[in-house]
């Protein structure tokens, strides 16, 4: 992905958006913005590439080569190139310290040409810089999404009784269910039975990873509130998830469409 300060004011609308955790990179503009310094990301790689197989591999029992295991991928590597341009050197070492603090997060690239914006849970490998002169570095940032996938970063508000889910993307989706109390024992019923989560307190969320069965209240991690086959999405297909019991709470599924 290849990305160019200067050009027209339709190319600068179009441009890709691109935050990681609270910052974001300027991708291309028209007129240079008037900030003090302006941290410019001007090309990516990793991004919309494949992921990498990891599949468990073995020697042939009986013959040459190797026979492999369950198929699966390995992590996710992005690099982030590109340079800080400031009017001073305070405004320069402030915009680095700024970047520098962003160790984890989520990877958000939103390309506005093709209306679609994808993200992925990332953290820091390594930040390199190379001084052009005092006012203007370039730097290049690395960082690695364990869960390789790209995800739908839209939420999708789900009620009482039948709901649509669409995945869009070319890979299963486990989508990211916040509950906010009161909630009754939810259950959701798909195409691969019934899942159910106890109860939720006014006043509290729990947040439920499908992909890996996590569950989060107010952000300290339980066990043992769910049961039941959890509900996912295949690739290119519409699900129907019908839920119940949900009360006067609120649930929202978020990453409902999965990309390799």
């Amino acid at each position: 992905m290849s990305l160019v300060p200067g050009v027209s004011p339709l190319a600068a609308s179009l441009a890709p958006r691109i935050t990681f955790g609270s910052f974001e990179f300027v991708t291309a503009w028209h007129e240079r913005p008037p900030a003090a310094a302006v941290v410019v990301a001007n090309a990516m790689t990793g991004w919309d590439d494949a992921p990498q197989d990891d599949s468990e591999t073995f020697e042939h029992p009986s013959g040459d080569g190797l026979e492999s295991g369950l198929d699966r991928y390995g992590a996710r590597t992005i690099t982030v190139a590109g340079f800080i341009d400031a009017d001073n050197v305070a405004a320069l070492q402030a915009a680095k310290r700024r970047l520098k603090r962003e160790r984890r997060g989520v990877l958000v690239v939103d390309d506005r040409a093709s209306l679609l914006a994808l993200e992925a849970d990332v953290r820091r490998l390594t930040l390199t810089w190379q001084r052009v002169t005092e006012t203007h570095e370039r730097f290049t940032l690395v960082l690695l999404a364990d869960d390789p996938l790209r995800y739908t970063n839209a939420t999708q508000r789900l009620i009482v009784g039948a709901n649509t889910l669409a995945n869009d993307g070319d890979e299963r989706a486990w989508p990211l269910l916040t509950f906010t109390g009161p909630t009754g024992a939810v259950t959701i019923t798909h195409p691969g039975g019934a899942w159910t989560l106890t109860a939720t307190a006014a006043g509290s969320t729990r947040v439920v990873d499908l992909r890996n069965g996590d569950i989060w209240q107010d952000g300290v991690r339980i066990f043992g509130a769910d049961s039941g086959p959890a509900p996912s999405i295949a690739a290119e297909t519409t699900a129907t998830w019908q839920v119940a019991n949900l009360g006067s709470g609120r649930l929202g599924a978020r990453r409902i469409g999965a990309y390799s």
